[in-house]
Formats: C-alpha cells, sequence, structure tokens
C-alpha cells in the first residue's frame, strides 16, 4: 500500500514551463516523480535527503538522489512545508519500532545495573549509531509525543558527558540500598557501614577494597556474597572466595552458612586453590615443601 501526494507550481509558474511531480512513499521507500521519469530514495537512505529551499519566488522541495538533484517547485510556502512534514512523519514512523528496540536496550543498561567503565563507551556508541540513523529528533507536534519520545532520549543518550555516568550509578546504588536496607542491616551481628554497602554494590570491572585489620573485610565479602545471590547477579557456581589463611576461610564459610544458609559456594584458600588448578592440569598433586604443610616450624 502506499501514498501520493502531487506537488505542481502555481498556475503563473506554469505558464513559464515549470512543471510538477509526484512523491509516492511506501514500505521500500519514496519515489519521486517527475518529467516521466522516476527517482527512489529507500528508507534507510533517507536522513538528509530532502530540504526546503527557499527561492525569490516561493520555494523548492529539493530531494538527493543517485541520479543527482530532483527539484519541486517553485511551490508555495505552504505547500512545500506540508509536503516535506508528511515525508519527515512518515519517514520517521517508518523507523519507529527499530529506534524504539534500540531505546529500551539503551535504558536497560543504564537502570539495570552498575555501570562499569568498559560498559559505558559502548553505550555512547549505540545511541551515536542510532543518531546518525535520525540526525536529529522530530520536531514537536510533528509525530505522537510517546512516537516522538525515543528519538529524543537516543538523541540525549548520545550526547552523554562522564558526570552523566556518575549520576546513573549513584541512582542505582541508591535503588539498591534501599532494596535490600533490610538485608544491609541485618547480614551480620551489626548493620554494615555506608563504606560496607557501597563495598557490595558497586560492581566495576576491577573492584579493590583497602581496609586494616578488624575493620570488617569478611563482613564486607560475605555481605557482597549475599547481595549478589539475592540480587539474582550470580549463582552460587559464579562464586569464589578466598582467605589467606585456613582460618579465615573456615569463618567465611561458618559465616555463609549462619547469616546466608548457603553451603555451596566455593570459599576456600589461595593455597588450596593453587593445588586444585595445579592438580586438575597435571593429572597428579604437586609435590610440596613441608614447611607449606605446617604453620610453624624451625629453620637454621
Amino acid at each position: 500500500m502506499s501514498e501520493t501526494k502531487h506537488l505542481n507550481p502555481g498556475f503563473f509558474w506554469r505558464l513559464l514551463g515549470f512543471k510538477g511531480g509526484s512523491i509516492s512513499i511506501s514500505k521500500k521507500g519514496i519515489t519521486l516523480n517527475k518529467n516521466n521519469k522516476s527517482y527512489f530514495i529507500d528508507n534507510y537512505s533517507f536522513v538528509n535527503k530532502g530540504l526546503i529551499k527557499e527561492k525569490i519566488f516561493g520555494f523548492d522541495l529539493v530531494f538527493q538522489t543517485k541520479e543527482g538533484e530532483i527539484k519541486f517547485g517553485p511551490l508555495s510556502k505552504t505547500v512545500a512545508k506540508k509536503a516535506f512534514d508528511w515525508l519527515q512523519s512518515y519517514w520517521y514512523l517508518e523507523i519507529f519500532s527499530e529506534i524504539n528496540t534500540i531505546f529500551k536496550s539503551l535504558q536497560k543498561k543504564l537502570t539495570i545495573k552498575y555501570i562499569r567503565s568498559s560498559e559505558w563507551p559502548l553505550i555512547i556508541d549505540q545511541a551515536k549509531e542510532a543518531l546518525n540513523r535520525f540526525i536529529e529528533p522530530p520536531k514537536k507536534g510533528l509525530i505522537d509525543d510517546d512516537k516522538s519520545h525515543p528519538f529524543e532520549k537516543i538523541s540525549a543518550y548520545a550526547k552523554m558527558e562522564r558526570s552523566d555516568l556518575q549520576k546513573y550509578r549513584q541512582k542505582y546504588i541508591e535503588i539498591q540500598k534501599n532494596k535490600f536496607s533490610e538485608y544491609f542491616n541485618t547480614i551480620e551481628a551489626y548493620p554494615l557501614t555506608e563504606d560496607q554497602v557501597n563495598a557490595c554494590i558497586i560492581d566495576e570491572d576491577n573492584n579493590l577494597v583497602l581496609a586494616g585489620a578488624g575493620t570488617g573485610k569478611t563482613s564486607t565479602m560475605v555481605g557482597r556474597a549475599g547481595f549478589l545471590l539475592s540480587s539474582e547477579q550470580a549463582q552460587p557456581k559464579d562464586i569464589l572466595m578466598l582467605a589467606f589463611a585456613n582460618k579465615a576461610s573456615k569463618e567465611m564459610q561458618q559465616r555463609m552458612h549462619n547469616r546466608i544458609k548457603r553451603d555451596d559456594l566455593n570459599i576456600s584458600t589461595f593455597h588450596k586453590l593453587g593445588i586444585k588448578i595445579i592438580s586438575e592440569v597435571e593429572g597428579a598433586k604437586p609435590s610440596l615443601s613441608k614447611y607449606a604443610e605446617r604453620n610453624k616450624r624451625k629453620c637454621f
């Protein structure tokens, strides 16, 4: 199914030899008909292919095609504007489904999780690529507001700065703090501090938490593991918790059992993990120094 709009110069201009033509739009694209010739512009290539040029007398509706520039005119400003708006509204509605899908994808990436530094440039690039599809949002009133919204948001996303990343991150952190407030207050004997809660929620590519002795490192690790499970960001098989000493490893196991009621996480020491990896790769347990097996031994 297609629609056609006829564009004819005024009577005076027709007397001077100016000829009209027609524009047809369909699912495939736009067809320009003039001087018994047809020129096709596919939907994907329509962006920035048409514009209105003001002349001394009247206006021209101009299109860029593979065969060169095609003009319709001179036309009155009203006729030219109505025809151009008709084409623009058609074109925006034609690509709406595609743009709306991209918008929903970007919106999800910006709100559903903590945005990692490695993910931010990819989000901006996706928004810019979509913006190149339509250059600028439809002007007010050209199409319905609910149809215009995805174009406007993608245009804004493509222009985001680093400060916007921090805003999205902070908003996500605050939402998770509120959602899991009871969890963070009861996971240990005392409520986790704000710094501990942040360490549980922030999910950067690499997280480094510096803390001195007795400041709650084990509580933070237990809290983060439980948060990842409770928020369904990870399964038990995705989590590996390591400690340097057997005592710390056993303490983590005990706390996970008592606080989260889980015994299916992989909790170990670096030493045991190393032995396990070597044994699986080599097919046999490596021989170790007797000093590695004992906590205390006199050395001379």
